[in-house]
C-alpha cells in the first residue's frame, strides 16, 4: 500500500471512489468534504487551501488529503488535521480515513493509519487523536494496533452515536 497525498490527476478514481460509498449510503470518514463537494473536480481544486493556515478556510483548520493506493488504484482516503479546533478535539481528531467498500477486511485501514501516523510525525506532531464509533469494531482494532490509548466514549450531539476517543503518541 502506497500513502501520498491526493492530486488533480487522480479526479476519475476519486469520483468512483465517492460513487462506492454514495451508492451505499455510506459516510465517507477522512474524505474532506468529498460527499458534500459538487463533484470530485471542485472538491481537489479546493483541497489545496487547506494545506496553510494563511488559505484555510475560517472555520477549518490546516490539513493534508492522502489517497492510499494498491497497483495503481485508489482503495482508501486519509485526512490529517495539522491542528484541533474545538469540533475536532471533541468529535473528529487528527485523522479520518476510511477503506473503500469493496475493499475492506483486508488490512488497508491498519497499513493507512500506520502511514498517516508517519506523515503526522514528519509535520511535527508529538500525539494524535483518532476517533471512531462505538459500532465500528474494526477501526477500534485498527486503532488500538496501532498503538491508541482509550481515552474515553463521549456522545456525538448530531446522532446520539457513542464515539471511542483514542490518543497516539508518536514519540
Amino acid at each position: 500500500m502506497e500513502l501520498r497525498e491526493v492530486t488533480q490527476s487522480d479526479e476519475a478514481q476519486v469520483t468512483l471512489y465517492r460513487k462506492a460509498f454514495m451508492d451505499r449510503g455510506e459516510v465517507i470518514h477522512g474524505g474532506a468534504g468529498l460527499a458534500q463537494a459538487a463533484s470530485a473536480a471542485q472538491w481537489l481544486a479546493e483541497l489545496p487551501l487547506f494545506a496553510s493556515k494563511d488559505t484555510v478556510p475560517e472555520g477549518f483548520v490546516p490539513a493534508k488529503t492522502y489517497a492510499a493506493l494498491e497497483d495503481g488504484q485508489i482503495v482508501g482516503l486519509l485526512n490529517l488535521r495539522l491542528a484541533l479546533n474545538a469540533f475536532l478535539r471533541d468529535y473528529g481528531g487528527h485523522i479520518g480515513y476510511s477503506v473503500k467498500p469493496d475493499q475492506r477486511q483486508k488490512g488497508l485501514g491498519a497499513a493507512m493509519l500506520k502511514a498517516g501516523l508517519q506523515q503526522a510525525k514528519a509535520e511535527g506532531l508529538t500525539k494524535v487523536l483518532v476517533i471512531c464509533d462505538k459500532e465500528n469494531v474494526g477501526s477500534a482494532k485498527v486503532i488500538e494496533a496501532n498503538g491508541g490509548r482509550f481515552a474515553e466514549e463521549i456522545k456525538d450531539p448530531s446522532d446520539g452515536a457513542l464515539l471511542r476517543r483514542y490518543w497516539i503518541d508518536l514519540t
